[in-house]
Formats: C-alpha cells, structure tokens, sequence
C-alpha cells in the first residue's frame, strides 16, 4: 500500500489551472495559448464544465436548503445503482442529485449542462429512473444551461425547472 496522499480539488478554477493551464504555461507565455487552447482543452470543456454544473447545483440546494419550499438537506450526492427492470434484466442506473435529511431520500435531481433545452425524452428517461430509487415522493429538480422546452414546461408540474440564471 503506497502512503502517498491523495489530494482531490474542491476549488474548480484550481482543478481547471492544474488539469489544463499549468501544464502549457510556456508555450501561453509564448503567446501560442490559443493554439493550445484549440487542440488541447475546446473539445473536453463542456464534459469538464457538466461536472462543475452538477457541483454547482448541488451547492446551489444546500444554500436554499429549508427556504422557499426547498427540502432541508443534510447531504447531497448522486446515485448509481443496478436494478431490475420490469423484464428482470440488469439495468443501470445513474441519477446526478439524490439529496437526503437524515437516512430518508427526499430530493432527485439531474443536471444537463448543453446549449439545447431539457426535453422530453430527458424528461421521460429520468422519470423512468427514478422509479427505480426507493423513495416515497420525493421533489424533483431539473438542472438546464439551456432552458426547457414546451413540452416539459407543460409537464413538469411537480418538478422545480432551474436554468443557470436562477441560480445567480
């Protein structure tokens, strides 16, 4: 067993200097950061910026936790689980935000962060899996960088719709 310690960032913009800037700091300081930029972080930002989202929404609960019809949370997380599905297959499942008080489970949550709306078939697909969490009602909270469309305006009564602009 190594006893080397190992260190997780907590500070976003520290994980994104290490993970991408400090690695190119000679050829940025050469002034070819846009090349690098172009090869080397474009392509991977917006599955780096999805993680950060989710952590943001996340924090955003716990702020408004037991205000504004908000459920007090006592811990936020995500939840993976293999399930049995109607036909006895396997099937996995992976829900961003499962907040709970205590051991209950009173918050489900999914994150998308893309420029297109929250859809339907987003909607259905989550609302599929969270049959599949054992849990008695709890409040659901839809997480969009870009919005929702019609159809999940008109259908998502009993969930709470959050674009970025909600949140700050």
């Amino acid at each position: 067993m190594s006893k080397k310690p190992y260190y997780i960032l907590n500070d976003s913009m520290l994980e994104f200097w290490f993970r991408y800037v400090n690695r190119a700091t000679s050829l940025i300081n050469a002034g070819r950061g846009e090349i690098y930029y172009l090869e080397n972080i474009k392509s991977h930002l917006h599955d780096y910026m999805g993680r950060i989202f989710e952590k943001m929404a996340k924090e955003y609960l716990m702020m408004n936790a037991g205000r504004d019809d908000f459920p007090i949370l006592t811990e936020i997380n995500d939840f993976q689980s293999s399930v049995l599905d109607e036909n006895k297959k396997q099937k996995q499942i992976e829900i961003d935000i499962l907040g709970r008080n205590d051991h209950k489970i009173v918050l489900l949550g999914e994150c998308k962060f893309k420029h297109s709306p929250f859809d339907k078939t987003e909607l259905e697909k989550f609302m599929d899996k969270a049959r599949y969490v054992p849990s008695t009602d709890p409040g659901i909270y839809f997480f969009s960088l870009g919005g929702f469309t019609d159809y999940v305006l008109d259908h998502s009564e009993k969930c709470r719709l959050i674009t970025l602009e909600d949140m700050y």
